[in-house]
């Protein structure tokens, strides 16, 4: 039985932690003290019904005194605090770092016992935690969206635990009252820690919700997340009563690392190596603060403490924590510590594996990522502004609805060039009449240097810069999904590309490779001129001639030069084909004002000129990253060869290949 139990409690932990963040993120669901306050309100109903049908073994009947709701109140509202506060944590932190915060949880316990009497203040045992202190600190540094609000979230949840731990021992535990598990939590505790988040929630929550016309969080989401959060009660029940606090404090451990591991891999998020290290030096922490306090003292008195990180609970039968020390694993043949070093031991040589491994060029990451100019964001915000700028000249624009999958958008802004009917605009579009000047490039000219005048242009993250045709595949290149431009203009990148190179799929080893990049060699970017030639489909066709005479044989480079614009020669070049691009607002606004005025007026030559094939050039340039030398070097090395200017004089200079066999 337990080789489904202890497996069944993991992911169920697990999962209850990120479903959690996923409603308060995929739903715009700002309502913890609601959340909270649904699941003590269910569990409560729950057990009592299970009770009822003789499918749980009622809880010990407590003689509900004056005293004993004396006792329990405090109790039931530390824990309601604590649950709540934790909840709203993940609203404004990763559920990675939130699970390296719970680490200095053992050191608020210990603090908190030696200012109210309950332990003896150890100068060794302080030593202990600072370890885990440091490790959080390090942890904290390498969080790359750092919360205050969070934070402080987050540490009032673990003080509020603590208190529950210390206020359980002193004021529950006499010699008469066992510790409490999780069904008799549930049946005494859960009740009053719901009342009690009542009136919070009527003052705080409350007049939100009916401003909004009420939640947006389906039913079955909610039903589905209750459902979990009682069997998460049930399966820790289970557990312990099939084994010990030791197993399940175990497969916490276990469940801890599972969960960055799972949204590591499974979810694409990153995390730097640095906050792994903190981490696991707080994880040592809190390791040798438990074996020391088990080498002190095995009691019961410190048995809470002893499974702090797992918060609750000492062997059902009996109440007492003694059988934890020389407990055996049934469905196993060796002894539960012994398995528990095996596993810490194995945890710290992946960790520091991983870390070692990231030394090395991941050759997966820079033929997808890197090489096509995509990216993830570490993490993204819970709500993310954007505005969308339209050039409309005289298609349909009902499609951008569909491609932007009905995002809200702050502002949306059309540029009308060519004088026709604009009733295909998005809902609340702000439309502009501009002169057909210098295609697309223009509108985006005018619009970038009105942002730079006006901040209030600018959006908190995102924009988006759209033409009104389809996005459509040609050339080698593919459109890009509205999702995967959110996410990399939200990245470090801070530019996406509405386009894509195409990558070409074969199962013939001997064919030549020929992805194609967003990436050109910088020397061979500069040397294109209005005498390119078009390659498409295997047919050859030249440019569509200026409809006003070019008034000097400019090239791209001195048109450049021109404009104000500098090429790195020792790092690549990045372009963005098309003319669709997503554009972060830090982004915006690291660049000059000046520059964009220049651009505009070179594009104001007419309609369909040169330099609008030049201005599509750019756009990358001036707002992506740019690449490190060490990054430019492995790009380059993996790239096969560089596109033959005689072949695709128009894409002078782009990398083909990448070849991870050439890192």
């Amino acid at each position: 039985m337990m080789h489904l139990i202890l497996p069944a409690w993991i992911f169920i932990s697990g999962s209850t932690v990120i479903m959690n963040k996923f409603i308060f993120e995929a739903f715009d669901f700002h309502y913890p003290i609601l959340l909270t306050a649904s699941h003590m309100l269910f569990c409560s109903f729950c057990v009592r019904l299970l009770c009822e049908k003789g499918i749980l073994q009622k809880p010990e009947e407590r003689l509900i005194t004056s005293k004993f709701v004396v006792k329990i109140a405090p109790v039931a509202v530390s824990f309601a605090m604590s649950v709540y506060l934790s909840n709203a944590a993940y609203m404004y932190l990763s559920v990675v770092y939130i699970q390296m915060l719970k680490s200095i949880n053992v050191l608020v316990v210990y603090a908190m016992g030696c200012l109210l009497g309950v332990d003896c203040f150890e100068r060794k045992t302080a030593g202990r935690l600072c370890v885990v202190s440091i490790g959080v600190l390090l942890a904290s540094y390498g969080e790359s969206h750092f919360s205050l609000i969070g934070f402080f979230f987050q540490i009032g949840s673990t003080f509020c635990e603590s208190l529950r731990l210390i206020l359980s021992q002193k004021l529950m535990q006499t010699e008469k009252e066992t510790p409490m598990n999780s069904v008799e939590m549930m049946y005494y505790v859960s009740p009053v820690a719901f009342l009690s988040l009542t009136p919070l929630f009527f003052i705080v929550e409350l007049p939100t919700i009916v401003d909004k016309g009420g939640i947006s969080l389906p039913l079955s989401i909610l039903a589905i997340n209750l459902f979990m959060v009682f069997s998460l009660n049930l399966s820790s029940y289970a557990v312990i009563k099939q084994t010990s606090a030791l197993v399940i404090n175990l497969a916490g451990v276990v469940k801890d690392w599972a969960i960055i591991s799972v949204l590591s891999v499974g979810f694409s998020f990153f995390t730097p190596s640095i906050q792994l290290a903190g981490y696991l030096i707080a994880f040592d922490g809190v390791l040798s603060y438990n074996a020391r306090r088990s080498d002190q003292n095995s009691s019961e008195k410190n048995g809470a403490y002893e499974m702090v990180n797992r918060k609750e609970e000492e062997s059902i039968e009996g109440g007492s924590g003694s059988t934890t020390k020389s407990f055996v694993v049934s469905t196993l043949s060796v002894d539960a510590r012994t398995v528990k070093k095996a596993v810490i031991v194995a945890i710290h040589a992946v960790v520091l594996v991983v870390i070692a491994a990231r030394q090395i060029p991941d050759p997966d990451s820079i033929c997808n990522y890197e090489w096509r100019g995509v990216s993830k964001a570490s993490t993204r915000p819970s709500e993310v502004e954007a505005s969308l700028v339209i050039s409309h000249c005289a298609h349909d624009m009902s499609h951008i609805r569909e491609w932007t999958e009905g995002f809200a958008f702050k502002d949306v802004f059309v540029y009308s060039k060519c004088g026709k009917n604009t009733k295909s605009a998005p809902k609340g579009a702000k439309v502009f009449r501009l002169p057909n000047y210098g295609r697309e490039a223009y509108a985006w000219a005018h619009h970038i240097s009105k942002m730079k005048k006006n901040e209030s242009l600018i959006p908190k993250d995102v924009t988006f810069f759209m033409k009104d045709t389809w996005l459509k595949p040609y050339g080698g290149v593919i459109p890009s999904s509205f999702r995967t431009m959110m996410e990399t203009a939200l990245s470090a990148q801070g530019f996406s590309c509405g386009m894509l190179p195409e990558k070409k799929k074969t199962n013939a080893f001997w064919l030549e490779k020929k992805d194609a990049s967003v990436w050109h060699d910088p020397k061979e970017f500069q040397l294109l001129d209005s005498d390119r030639t078009y390659i498409s489909n295997g047919m050859n066709y030249t440019s569509v001639e200026d409809e006003v005479p070019f008034w000097t044989n400019q090239t791209f480079k001195s048109w450049l030069s021109n404009m104000g614009v500098s090429i790195n020669e020792e790092s690549l070049v990045p372009v963005c084909y098309n003319g669709n691009f997503a554009v972060s607002s830090t982004s915006v606004r690291r660049t000059s004002e000046d520059l964009f005025q220049k651009l505009s007026r070179s594009l104001s030559r007419g309609s369909n000129i040169l330099e609008g094939g030049y201005a599509e050039r750019v756009w990358a340039l001036l707002f992506k990253k740019p690449l490190t030398k060490e990054e430019s070097g492995k790009i380059s090395r993996a790239a096969v060869r560089t596109c033959d200017p005689r072949r695709c004089s128009a894409t002078r200079g782009q990398l083909e290949g990448c070849d991870a066999n050439r890192l």
